[in-house]
């Protein structure tokens, strides 16, 4: 093994070595040398760059054309020294021989390819190392806040499973203004303003139909309560003011837990006591009416 300088970045390299450890160029089997000025160059050289001697570069299915030395009769120093040296190539000068001269093959266009080399032993910048920290760092704040705001998010919106107050849905869509549960909230909202337009409507008045068409349009209103206290507080008003055992005992089947039971209860009592007289009294004076219709009748003695 010896050192030679490689062909392609003209630095020391060993002529066994399978690439340049400097450029990366093939070295074994892929090298030649100069028959004039022994310079090594690449097997696939057409002519020698320090002396510019041209080669004749076999076809790959062509058998490379081969000369023993004992055939040629060195006639200058020149010419011995390229006999005696390892030629792996042609020179292509006119040479008188008995033969006729063999036609040199075409010239192969020069690869034009830029080598790149390999740096070894090389580490990545400092900087690389920090900025892909940091990108880790960056992608995990992230993630995490997006994941605290989904569960959040959640949360709020499982608390307005059961509510009725429009300022808290108002809240939601303000917080979580792209949420997937965005439309349902705002569909809720809408229907308790509806509801508290209509209550305001009929709040007022003192007309136990209307009352009783709102609690069975919203039974989940939040105002339900109080329109069922309004309709007991009317029944009863309208029981009391007739007096009889009948109204009352209306009041206390429509309002079996109603606000006025036991009053209602104590009113139909003495409601049919007072009944109950009066219909003894009527059937008294109608007997009596009628005694003294038969004694006016009877002829006298």
């Amino acid at each position: 093994m010896s050192l030679i300088i490689c062909p392609e970045c003209q630095k020391e390299v060993s002529s066994k070595a399978p690439t340049c450890p400097h450029c990366g160029v093939k070295i074994a089997d892929n090298i030649k040398r100069c028959p004039k000025c022994n310079t090594f160059v690449l097997m696939d050289a057409q002519q020698c760059p320090n002396c510019k001697t041209k080669f004749l570069v076999n076809k790959p299915d062509q058998q490379p054309l081969q000369q023993s030395n004992a055939d040629i009769e060195p006639d200058t120093e020149d010419e011995k020294e390229a006999v005696t040296s390892p030629v792996i190539g042609t020179v292509t000068e006119d040479v008188p021989t008995d033969t006729e001269p063999t036609a040199t093959s075409p010239a192969e266009p020069e690869n034009t390819t830029p080598v790149r080399t390999k740096k070894k032993g090389g580490s990545s910048p400092w900087w690389l190392l920090i900025l892909g920290i940091l990108v880790i760092a960056i992608g995990g704040f992230f993630y995490w806040e997006n994941q605290n705001k989904e569960k959040a998010e959640e949360q709020a919106y499982l608390l307005l499973e059961n509510c009725n107050n429009p300022l808290n849905y108002e809240d939601f869509i303000a917080r979580f203004p792209n949420s997937t549960h965005i439309d349902n909230v705002r569909a809720r909202l809408q229907e308790l303003q509806r509801e508290d337009a209509a209550w305001l409507e009929i709040s007022s008045k003192m007309d136990v139909k209307q009352l009783q068409e709102f609690v069975d349009v919203h039974p989940n209103s939040p105002y339900k309560k109080a329109a069922l206290q309004k309709i007991d507080s009317l029944d009863w008003k309208q029981a009391d003011k007739k007096g009889t055992a009948a109204a009352y005992d209306a009041y206390i089947t429509k309002h079996d837990n109603g606000e006025f039971l036991d009053q209602a209860f104590s009113a139909r009592e003495a409601a049919r006591s007072r009944e109950e007289r009066a219909r003894r009294d009527s059937i008294a004076a109608a007997t009596d009416s009628l005694a003294t219709a038969a004694a006016s009748l009877t002829p006298a003695q």
